[in-house]
């Protein structure tokens, strides 16, 4: 009987699937007893985004053998991974040494000396691993993010309008805290990039175009929001109670569907992943700086999930339909 040998694609994702998911659902373990004791277990949430990214590192340093790679960049962000998921463990063993703190200084270290090491890695092998800052064929990538940001102000002004409460978002966006904080939050981002990156680089730029190659773009990118989706099951059964656990995942699935599409669009148009994780730190910097007004609460009823999955697909989920999906579907 012939023996089937996996392609090198199929061993990729492997290698990426094991780290990508095994490592936060084998945590979980660890998050239950935290979640029992009452202990903080945000720090998984912070460790798990690390992870996609260091999948697909993993998966193209051992595959790819005959490539230059960026070693400095690739060895630093896996050491950091590992050093996120020792800290995250550590938060519930040692609860008393591991806090918030700790967690701020690993994430703003990391962030300069990652940066660093993009300045000492080649260009053409920063190029050939989506690691430069060029925007291949896309001339204005400004534009995408001035359009993320009116999609994220109609998504919230259509759930305060549903809620009743538009007249209180309105007198939000009139006080002078409310931009000073998103323009502090978004420069933020240049010394806490780790996560976004982490997601970004293992969902958008690695696994993105091999499920397209299979599917096409359109349904590359609905499978992606899904297997997406599912990666974040561990966080949602921990912060939710455990009769909302179907309600918190459905409203999950929305939404990492939607932006899957969406930010999926940003990536083929820019083939950057820099603006696409950009983009993520907007979605949930905004989220932070309005709280239940941004993304519309998953936490309510199954009359709310409707209204989720309605306005998310005004927003977000129309440029499925564009050229960009059009051309190789």
């Amino acid at each position: 009987m012939r023996e089937y040998k996996h392609s090198p694609q199929e061993k990729e994702i492997m290698i990426f699937s094991s780290a990508a998911f095994l490592i936060p659902f084998g945590a979980g373990i660890f998050m239950w007893i935290g979640y029992l004791h009452g202990t903080d277990i945000s720090i998984f949430s912070l460790a798990q985004m690390h992870y996609p990214a260091a999948g697909a590192i993993l998966a193209m340093m051992v595959i790819r053998k005959g490539s230059m790679v960026p070693w400095k960049f690739f060895m630093c962000f896996l050491t950091l991974s590992f050093l996120w998921f020792i800290l995250s463990l550590f938060s519930v063993l040692f609860p008393t040494i591991v806090d918030g703190a700790v967690a701020s200084v690993l994430t703003v270290g990391s962030s300069l000396l990652l940066g660093a090491m993009l300045v000492f890695e080649r260009n053409d092998v920063c190029k050939s691993f989506g690691l430069n800052f060029a925007v291949g064929k896309c001339k204005h990538p400004t534009k995408y993010i001035f359009m993320f940001a009116a999609l994220l102000i109609v998504r919230s002004v259509l759930g305060a309008i549903w809620q009743g409460r538009l007249s209180e978002l309105l007198e939000i966006f009139k006080k002078p805290q409310f931009t000073i904080d998103i323009f502090v939050y978004l420069l933020a981002f240049f010394l806490s990039f780790t996560g976004f990156f982490g997601e970004e680089y293992g969902w958008r730029y690695f696994l993105q175009p091999l499920l397209s190659e299979k599917t096409g773009k359109r349904k590359g990118c609905i499978i992606l929001g899904v297997i997406w989706a599912f990666w974040h099951f561990p966080l949602c059964f921990f912060y939710t109670t455990p009769q909302d656990i179907l309600l918190n995942f459905s409203g999950q699935l929305i939404t990492c569907m939607s932006l899957a599409i969406f930010l999926g669009y940003v990536f083929i148009n820019t083939e950057n992943v820099w603006i696409v994780a950009f983009l993520h730190a907007m979605n949930n910097i905004y989220s932070t700086v309005l709280g239940g007004f941004s993304n519309l609460s998953v936490n309510g009823s199954w009359e709310f999930i409707w209204f989720t999955l309605v306005v998310n697909s005004i927003c977000f989920m129309p440029v499925i339909f564009s050229k960009s999906f059009r051309t190789t579907d």
